[in-house]
């Protein structure tokens, strides 16, 4: 019965440990998930700048922290930077939509699997 009960009191921490390890879902996560699933544009605003991007791909980083890997066509509001893949910090963002337009293909550079993502909730 010792054994059991032991046994029974571990399985309940085990239990308990698996949940901590899953943070709660970001504020954006049905979102994000839909817009890379379905290819679907997105904007955001991301330090004091509205960017739309492509999202790709939508995890988590090893620290736990939700993340997008999305293509930025135009970085900056005056449209003089280059087009670029960037990471984002999800839980930086904000006044996030997602638009009815799509994009089709993958962009020249992108990798199924991204290695900055401990977890891969959706991805191109």
């Amino acid at each position: 019965m010792r054994t059991l009960t032991f046994f029974l009191v571990g399985l309940a921490a085990l239990a308990l440990w698996a949940d901590d390890a899953s943070p709660a879902p970001a504020p954006y996560h049905e979102l994000l998930l839909r817009a890379v699933k379905e290819h679907r544009l997105v904007t955001f605003v991301y330090d004091g700048e509205e960017l739309e991007t492509e999202p790709h791909a939508y995890g988590l980083s090893r620290a736990e922290k939700p993340l997008l890997r999305a293509y930025v066509p135009r970085p900056s509001k005056a449209g003089d930077g280059e087009a670029a893949w960037l990471l984002f910090r999800v839980d930086r963002m904000s006044h996030l939509k997602v638009s009815d337009q799509t994009f089709e293909a993958p962009r020249t550079g992108y990798r199924r699997g991204d290695k900055t993502m401990a977890v891969i909730y959706a991805e191109f």
